[in-house]
C-alpha cells in the first residue's frame, strides 16, 4: 500500500530545507505541490497549519528580483510564444449529389459542406517594448542612459554658456551706455 503524503512528512527541517531550495531555484507553489505529489490546494491548506511551511514557501527577495529582471528583459527585447487558436474548417464534398433524409431532397455536391473546428498552434511575436528597454538601459548604465541626468547636464552647460556671454555682454552694454551718456553730456 502506498504511503499517503501528509503535512508531518513535509514539516521536518530536512524536508523544509528542500522546499526552500526549490523556491531558491524559482519554482512556484504549484511546481512544488506537483513535486510533493499533492494538489496546490492541499499545499495551501498545509501552509495555513504550519508557520514553518509558510516561511519555507516564501520566495526569497533575490529570486523575486531575478524573476522581475528576466521578465523585464523579455518584454524589452520581444519574444515569441505559441498560442492555441480555434480555426473553423469548411470542406465541400467531391461526391455526386447526396440524398438528405431529413428534407427528402437531393443535395448537389457543391452544397455539401462540412464544418469542423480544429485547434491550431500559431507562433505569435510580441514586439519589443521601447519603454521597457529604456527603463532597462537606464538601470543598467545610469551614467550613459539617464535622460534626466543628461538633460540636467545639458541645461547646466547652457546656463554656463549664457553666464559666460552675460559676463562679456554686460560690460559691453555698460561701456556702450557710458559712452552714450558721455556723448549726451558733451
Amino acid at each position: 500500500m502506498a504511503k499517503k503524503n501528509n503535512i508531518t512528512m513535509w514539516t521536518s527541517e530536512k524536508k523544509l530545507e528542500r522546499i526552500r531550495e526549490w523556491k531558491q531555484k524559482g519554482l512556484t507553489n504549484e511546481d512544488i505541490a506537483e513535486r510533493l505529489k499533492i494538489s496546490p490546494r492541499t499545499l495551501y491548506n498545509w501552509a495555513t497549519e504550519s508557520s514553518e511551511l509558510v516561511e519555507a514557501l516564501a520566495t526569497p527577495k533575490e529570486v523575486q528580483e531575478q524573476m522581475a529582471a528576466d521578465a523585464l528583459l523579455k518584454r524589452a527585447v520581444g519574444y515569441k510564444r505559441i498560442v492555441q487558436v480555434p480555426v473553423k474548417l469548411r470542406t465541400t464534398s467531391k461526391n455526386k449529389a447526396k440524398y438528405d433524409k431529413s428534407t427528402g431532397e437531393s443535395v448537389p455536391a457543391d452544397k455539401q459542406v462540412e464544418e469542423t473546428v480544429q485547434i491550431v498552434n500559431i507562433i505569435e511575436e510580441v514586439l519589443p517594448d521601447t519603454n521597457a528597454l529604456i527603463f532597462l538601459l537606464q538601470n543598467i548604465d545610469n551614467v550613459r542612459w539617464r535622460k534626466k541626468d543628461r538633460e540636467l547636464q545639458q541645461t547646466l552647460n547652457e546656463v554656463k554658456i549664457l553666464l559666460e556671454r552675460r559676463e562679456t555682454f554686460v560690460p559691453t552694454l555698460n561701456t556702450i551706455a557710458a559712452a552714450e551718456e558721455s556723448e549726451e553730456t558733451v
